[in-house]
Protein backbone atom coordinates (compact mmCIF):
# COMPACT_ATOMS: atom_id res chain seq x y z
CA UNK A 1 0.00 0.00 0.00
CA UNK A 2 1.21 3.58 -0.49
CA UNK A 3 3.28 4.95 2.40
CA UNK A 4 3.54 1.36 3.71
CA UNK A 5 7.73 1.25 3.94
CA UNK A 6 9.36 -1.73 2.35
CA UNK A 7 11.10 -4.31 4.99
CA UNK A 8 14.23 -5.29 4.08
CA UNK A 9 18.18 -5.83 5.16
CA UNK A 10 21.51 -6.63 3.82
CA UNK A 11 23.39 -9.47 5.59
CA UNK A 12 26.89 -9.78 4.61
CA UNK A 13 28.02 -12.92 5.60
CA UNK A 14 25.38 -15.37 5.30
CA UNK A 15 25.31 -19.71 4.20
CA UNK A 16 21.73 -20.70 2.85
CA UNK A 17 21.02 -24.05 2.31
CA UNK A 18 18.83 -25.86 0.49
CA UNK A 19 17.93 -29.68 0.63
CA UNK A 20 15.02 -31.84 -1.69
CA UNK A 21 13.80 -34.63 -2.23
CA UNK A 22 15.54 -37.22 -4.49
CA UNK A 23 12.73 -38.60 -6.69
CA UNK A 24 9.98 -37.10 -5.02
CA UNK A 25 7.65 -36.68 -8.35
CA UNK A 26 8.36 -40.34 -8.58
CA UNK A 27 7.25 -40.47 -5.02
CA UNK A 28 3.96 -38.45 -5.27
CA UNK A 29 3.42 -41.05 -8.07
CA UNK A 30 3.40 -44.14 -5.59
CA UNK A 31 2.45 -43.00 -2.57
CA UNK A 32 -1.08 -41.69 -1.47
CA UNK A 33 -0.92 -38.18 -0.83
CA UNK A 34 -2.22 -38.13 3.03
CA UNK A 35 1.30 -40.76 3.48
CA UNK A 36 3.20 -38.28 1.18
CA UNK A 37 2.62 -35.02 2.94
CA UNK A 38 3.05 -37.03 6.57
CA UNK A 39 6.24 -38.21 5.09
CA UNK A 40 7.08 -34.45 4.29
CA UNK A 41 5.91 -33.06 7.61
CA UNK A 42 7.83 -35.56 9.79
CA UNK A 43 11.50 -35.35 7.51
CA UNK A 44 10.76 -31.39 7.92
CA UNK A 45 9.55 -31.12 11.93
CA UNK A 46 12.89 -33.37 12.20
CA UNK A 47 15.08 -30.50 10.13
CA UNK A 48 13.17 -28.36 12.16
CA UNK A 49 14.96 -29.23 15.07
CA UNK A 50 18.01 -29.35 13.73
CA UNK A 51 17.56 -25.64 12.40
CA UNK A 52 17.06 -24.68 16.24
CA UNK A 53 19.42 -26.34 17.96
CA UNK A 54 22.34 -25.25 15.64
CA UNK A 55 20.93 -22.06 16.02
CA UNK A 56 19.56 -20.96 12.39
CA UNK A 57 17.05 -20.19 10.76
CA UNK A 58 14.60 -21.88 8.32
CA UNK A 59 13.36 -20.10 5.41
CA UNK A 60 10.88 -21.91 3.76
CA UNK A 61 9.70 -25.16 2.65
CA UNK A 62 8.71 -25.66 -1.12
CA UNK A 63 7.04 -28.86 -1.69
CA UNK A 64 9.74 -30.93 -1.25
CA UNK A 65 12.42 -28.39 -0.69
CA UNK A 66 13.34 -27.07 2.30
CA UNK A 67 15.58 -23.91 2.51
CA UNK A 68 17.45 -22.31 5.83
CA UNK A 69 20.09 -19.78 6.38
CA UNK A 70 22.88 -19.26 9.10
CA UNK A 71 24.31 -15.46 9.56
CA UNK A 72 21.11 -13.65 9.71
CA UNK A 73 18.92 -12.18 11.01
CA UNK A 74 21.97 -12.14 13.51
CA UNK A 75 25.14 -12.09 11.88
CA UNK A 76 27.97 -15.02 13.17
CA UNK A 77 31.34 -15.53 12.61
CA UNK A 78 30.55 -19.54 12.20
CA UNK A 79 27.91 -19.49 9.76
CA UNK A 80 29.19 -21.78 7.39
CA UNK A 81 30.54 -24.11 9.69
CA UNK A 82 27.12 -24.31 11.39
CA UNK A 83 25.24 -24.69 8.69
CA UNK A 84 27.75 -27.53 7.49
CA UNK A 85 27.44 -29.31 10.66
CA UNK A 86 23.33 -29.34 10.42
CA UNK A 87 23.47 -30.59 7.00
CA UNK A 88 25.43 -33.14 8.32
CA UNK A 89 23.00 -34.08 10.90
CA UNK A 90 20.11 -34.17 8.03
CA UNK A 91 22.29 -36.95 6.30
CA UNK A 92 21.97 -38.63 9.45
CA UNK A 93 18.06 -38.20 10.64
CA UNK A 94 17.73 -39.07 6.83
CA UNK A 95 19.78 -42.52 7.46
CA UNK A 96 17.49 -43.21 10.66
CA UNK A 97 14.12 -42.04 9.19
CA UNK A 98 15.13 -45.03 6.77
CA UNK A 99 16.44 -47.73 9.29
CA UNK A 100 13.44 -47.17 11.31
CA UNK A 101 10.98 -47.12 8.17
CA UNK A 102 12.53 -49.41 5.83
CA UNK A 103 12.39 -46.79 3.32
CA UNK A 104 14.63 -45.63 0.77
CA UNK A 105 14.78 -41.93 1.20
CA UNK A 106 17.66 -40.09 -0.23
CA UNK A 107 18.50 -36.19 -0.18
CA UNK A 108 20.51 -33.49 -2.34
CA UNK A 109 21.64 -30.74 -0.18
CA UNK A 110 23.61 -27.60 -1.78
CA UNK A 111 24.93 -24.38 0.09
CA UNK A 112 25.99 -20.72 -0.89
CA UNK A 113 27.85 -18.22 1.17
CA UNK A 114 28.15 -14.86 0.44
CA UNK A 115 25.99 -11.54 0.63
CA UNK A 116 22.13 -11.80 0.45
CA UNK A 117 19.23 -8.89 0.72
CA UNK A 118 16.55 -10.35 3.21
CA UNK A 119 13.35 -8.88 3.33
CA UNK A 120 9.43 -9.41 4.18
CA UNK A 121 7.14 -9.51 0.66
CA UNK A 122 3.02 -9.53 0.95
CA UNK A 123 0.49 -7.26 1.82
CA UNK A 124 -1.92 -9.82 3.31
CA UNK A 125 0.50 -13.05 3.84
CA UNK A 126 3.32 -11.82 4.96
CA UNK A 127 6.88 -14.13 3.75
CA UNK A 128 10.23 -13.74 4.70
CA UNK A 129 12.44 -14.37 1.82
CA UNK A 130 16.36 -13.90 0.50
CA UNK A 131 17.64 -12.66 -2.67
Amino acid sequence: KEGQRTIADVFPDVTVLFADLVGFTRMSEQLPPAELVAMLNKIFSMFDQLAEKHGLEKIKTIGDEYMAASGLPMPRPDHAEAMAEMALDMLAVIERFNTKRKSGVRIRIGMNCGPVTAGIIGTKKFAYDLW
